[in-house]
C-alpha cells in the first residue's frame, strides 16, 4: 500500500474547474470518499445538464476568470481539481499551445490554484503536452527527474513550483493499464501540501477489470451500426490477440482517415474521441459504441444519467476523465478508502 498523506473521516470538499460531466465527483463516489462540494466551474450548459441530472446543485461559476475574480483569497478546501482545454496540446488538434485562448486558460489555472489554499491539487491533460512544443526547447523535468519535456511543459512546471506550499508529482497513466479497456493516454500532475505527503506514488498498473464485450447492450440502437454507404472493402487483418493491447479486425481500404476506417475486437476500445469514430465487429457487423457502452468503459455507474442526444453524449464522452482512472489516484492519496462495492458499472444479470 502506498505510503502517503494522512486522512481521516471527515468530508473532503472539493472546487472542480472545466468540471464536464463530473468524472472527479465519480470517482470520488466509486473510492467510497465522503465529500462536499464548494463549487464546480463549467461553461458548457449540456455538461451542466448532464452533471446536476445526477448531482445535488452547488455553487456554480461559468468560466474560470470568473471563479478567479470572485473567490476569497485563502479560501480553504480539500480538493483543487482542474482539467483545462486539452485541444491547444493534443495531436489531434492545432496545438497552438499557449498561443490559443484555450491553452492560456491552463495559466488562470494555476493562477486560482495559488490564490486558494487546498490540501492536494489535480490536473489532467492530454499526453502530448509532455512534448508539446519541443521545437522551441527540450528540458529536464523539474518536477519528473528523469523525464525530457518540451518548452510547454517546462513552463508549467516551472509556475507550478513557484507555489512552493506543495510537492508535486506527474505521470502519464494508459486507462487500459488502470483495468478499464480503453487505450487512453493522460498525463496527472499532483500536487500534495508538503506538511501532508510522506510519500506519494501513482497507482501501479493492474489487469483488466473487464473488456469491451463485457459491456456491451444486447439490443443497440440502429444508429450505431456502421452503413459504409460508400461500400467501402473492409481488408481482415487479424492482429494476433495479446492480453492488454488492441484487437484489430481489419481496414476499410479505401478510408483516407485511417483513425475512422479501423475496426476492432470488442475487447479494447481505441481512446474515446468527441466523433466516437471506434468501430468494432460485433456479432459479425460493425458498429459504434452506444452510449451506454461509452459510460460503461470509463466507470460510470450503471445509474448514471446522459440526458443529451446522440451527438451530445459522444463529445460529453469523448472529453470526460474516467471516473475508474481518478479511483485509483484517490485511493493511493487516501489510503484508508476502499473501493465502494455499491458502485456498479453493469446491472448484474
Amino acid at each position: 500500500m502506498t505510503n502517503t498523506a494522512n486522512t481521516n473521516d471527515t468530508k473532503k470538499t472539493i472546487i472542480s474547474t472545466f468540471n464536464g460531466i463530473g468524472g472527479l465527483t465519480e470517482g470520488l463516489k466509486l473510492s467510497n470518499i465522503p465529500f462536499n462540494t464548494h463549487t464546480i466551474c463549467e461553461i458548457d450548459e449540456n455538461a451542466n445538464k448532464t452533471y446536476y441530472s445526477n448531482n445535488k446543485k452547488t455553487n456554480h461559476a461559468n468560466d474560470i476568470n470568473e471563479l478567479y475574480e470572485n473567490i476569497e483569497e485563502g479560501t480553504k478546501v480539500s480538493i483543487l481539481v482542474q482539467t483545462p482545454p486539452c485541444q491547444s496540446f493534443s495531436l489531434q488538434g492545432k496545438k497552438k499551445g499557449f498561443e490559443s485562448e484555450n491553452g492560456n486558460l491552463f495559466l488562470t489555472s494555476i493562477k486560482l490554484q495559488k490564490k486558494i489554499n487546498s490540501d492536494y491539487v489535480i490536473y489532467e491533460n492530454v499526453k502530448n503536452l509532455v512534448s508539446h512544443n519541443k521545437k522551441t526547447g527540450i528540458y529536464d523535468s523539474l518536477i519528473n527527474k528523469d523525464k525530457k519535456v518540451g518548452h510547454t511543459l517546462h513552463t508549467i512546471e516551472t509556475l507550478l513550483l513557484e507555489d512552493t506550499r506543495y510537492n508535486y508529482y506527474w505521470k502519464v497513466l494508459n486507462s487500459k493499464t488502470q483495468g478499464l479497456p480503453q487505450n487512453r493516454e493522460r498525463i496527472f500532475i499532483v500536487g500534495i501540501k508538503k506538511e501532508l505527503d510522506t510519500g506519494f506514488t501513482f497507482p501501479e498498473e493492474r489487469p483488466l477489470e473487464f473488456t469491451v464485450e463485457d459491456i456491451l447492450e444486447d439490443n443497440p440502437s440502429k444508429d450505431s451500426f456502421y452503413s459504409n454507404k460508400q461500400n467501402y472493402t473492409l481488408i481482415n487483418k487479424h492482429k494476433p490477440e495479446k492480453e492488454g493491447e488492441l484487437h484489430l479486425y481489419g481496414n476499410y481500404k479505401e478510408q483516407t482517415f485511417e483513425s475512422s476506417s479501423r475496426v476492432y475486437y470488442p475487447y479494447i476500445s481505441p481512446c474515446i474521441t468527441t466523433g466516437n469514430n471506434g468501430k468494432f465487429l460485433i456479432g459479425g457487423k460493425v458498429r459504434s459504441l452506444t452510449k451506454t457502452e461509452l459510460k460503461r468503459i470509463h466507470g460510470f455507474r450503471e445509474e448514471f444519467i446522459l440526458p443529451g442526444n446522440k451527438t451530445c453524449s459522444n463529445r460529453q464522452m469523448g472529453n470526460t476523465v474516467s471516473p475508474g482512472v481518478y479511483k485509483n489516484i484517490l485511493l493511493n492519496l487516501f489510503p484508508q478508502s476502499v473501493n465502494n462495492t455499491n458502485y456498479k458499472i453493469k446491472k448484474v444479470s
